[in-house]
């Protein structure tokens, strides 16, 4: 829905890149309301969502928030249970949790790759 869409791109725009007057509680809080929207959109509405991540968290400036949503995506997405997973029901959240094991492997190997790149140079003297 257009109301999803504007929540969404909202958060997106004052997280990645952050902006400057962004907090921590409240970077968090739109970490958070973020995920909530991709929980109702994707992959269907939104199939680029974690590629979109995964470009930030490869990118120097936006690289810290794109990597705290993607945790939060797959913590909240890819939790195992019967049950309702916050706000999606139950049948929503086994979807959601199959589609995070089939991108799983993709967003491993760039968070690795990413890795390689960061960990030499945060080590040099």
């Amino acid at each position: 829905s257009a109301d999803r869409s504007a929540i969404f791109n909202t958060a997106w725009s004052a997280l990645i890149p952050p902006a400057p007057s962004v907090q921590p509680l409240a970077s968090n809080k739109l970490a958070k309301a973020l995920v909530d929207v991709a929980k109702l959109r994707w992959p269907e509405e939104d199939p680029g969502f974690f590629d979109r991540l995964l470009c930030a968290a490869a990118a120097l400036g936006t690289n810290t928030a794109a990597l705290k949503v993607i945790a939060v995506s797959f913590e909240e997405m890819g939790q195992e249970g019967g049950g309702r997973v916050g706000s999606v029901t139950a049948v929503r959240a086994e979807e959601l949790r199959r589609h995070v094991l089939g991108a799983a492997p993709k967003a491993a190997a760039s968070l690795v790759g990413l890795l390689r790149d960061v960990v030499p140079v945060a080590l040099e003297p």
